[in-house]
């Protein structure tokens, strides 16, 4: 329901920018219903959401006009060079068929020393080498998947370096039983992250 509340989930992925960015100009790409852009905003970001889903964005601008709002797949053309501090992707890397290119242009946009941070399920992880192809993220539409290995490399090919490597073990927080996060962290540190989130700064030229 609208207007919309940032949840802890979103708090939590904002909190991997603020450790290294904590003001200036963030895009999230693929926001969904905006939700972690609303938290960038409210910690002071000037926040832009980039979303395919006509739905979407117009309920985004009406009821959060402070937010720019962006329809589209891909980074539109006309966003200046060296413009943006921040571009987030959560949970969109694994959709994309091209995600070199997709990186490529988030390259251009991004300032020399900008930060993006990317979020998809772990390939890596214990549980998935247990379950195969039953595990949860093996789905039809996610069309790459990622480890920290292949996820860094990608990044590198693209013109980034790594900056920090995060692991959590669902893919939001659970805030009716919060009581629950710090075993969820202990099996992170055992290798059962099932979601992985890398930090990454552009490479001047």
């Amino acid at each position: 329901s609208y207007p919309l509340r940032p949840t802890a989930t979103d708090r939590d992925r904002l909190s991997s920018v603020t450790r290294h960015v904590d003001r200036g100009r963030l895009l999230d790409y693929g926001g969904g219903l905006g939700r972690t852009a609303l938290a960038a905003h409210q910690a002071g970001f000037e926040a832009i959401v980039l979303e395919d889903s006509h739905k979407a964005v117009a309920e985004g601008v009406l009821h959060h006009p402070d937010i720019t709002w962006i329809r589209g797949k891909e980074m539109p053309e006309d966003i200046p060079d060296a413009s943006m501090d921040v571009i987030t992707l959560f949970h969109v890397l694994e959709h994309l068929l091209d995600p070199l290119k997709v990186l490529q242009g988030i390259h251009r946009v991004l300032r020399p020393g900008g930060l993006v941070v990317i979020e998809v399920p772990n390939w890596g992880s214990h549980l998935r080498r247990i379950q195969g192809l039953k595990w949860q993220y093996a789905l039809d539409h996610h069309v790459n998947h990622f480890d920290q290995r292949s996820l860094t490399f990608t990044l590198r090919s693209a013109g980034f370096r790594s900056v920090g490597m995060e692991y959590r073990r669902t893919f939001a927080i659970n805030e009716a039983q919060p009581w629950k996060e710090p075993l969820k962290r202990l099996l992170c540190l055992l290798g059962f992250g099932e979601i992985l989130r890398g930090a990454f700064i552009k490479e001047s030229a």
